[in-house]
């Protein structure tokens, strides 16, 4: 049997390794100016190296990644990239806004229920059938701070670009 917890903390962990990207299908670029959002969440206690040996096991852990963020903010999975990298196994998800949503409202509801995708998170790759052959002790997931992606690709604060350029005139001064 594998034992579920959760961890509510920010992780920063050192991504390693070869990266693998899942697209699910159907997300576009949005409208103009709605940017993307990004989250990473490390989960703990699954090999990345097992997981790259069944390929089936692989995307349905990706899948469920992108479920789980997906239900947590109220979109198609569809609309979520997972990457997997090393570091314990670290998802990159990426997340295409649609329809009225915007990058502002979708890192503000991950911000809100941080807890509950974490725990669902836990809950979901735990119940993956053959998941015991990756697992290498109590699965838990840690949840980094949600970004969104500004124009140019790089990740950026909540806040414009505009407001940024203001405060940097004022440290020169």
């Amino acid at each position: 049997a594998t034992t579920v917890a959760t961890t509510v903390a920010t992780t920063v962990a050192t991504t390693t390794g070869m990266a693998t990207t899942t697209s699910l299908g159907g997300a576009g670029l949005g409208g103009a100016g709605r940017g993307k959002a990004a989250v990473e969440v490390v989960i703990r206690s699954i090999s990345y190296d097992a997981l790259l040996g069944s390929k089936a096991l692989l995307q349905k852990f990706k899948m469920t990644i992108a479920e789980e963020v997906a239900s947590s903010v109220g979109i198609s999975p569809s609309d979520v990239e997972v990457e997997l990298s090393k570091g314990s196994v670290r998802a990159s998800c990426t997340i295409t806004p649609q329809g009225s949503e915007d990058a502002d409202s979708i890192v503000a509801k991950l911000k809100d229920r941080q807890q509950s995708l974490q725990e669902s998170l836990v809950r979901g790759i735990t119940a993956l059938p053959d998941i015991e052959g990756a697992t290498t002790g109590t699965v838990s997931a840690a949840m980094e701070e949600p970004t969104r992606i500004v124009e140019d690709g790089t990740f950026g604060a909540d806040d414009a670009d505009d407001d940024d350029d203001e405060d940097d005139e004022d440290e020169d001064e």
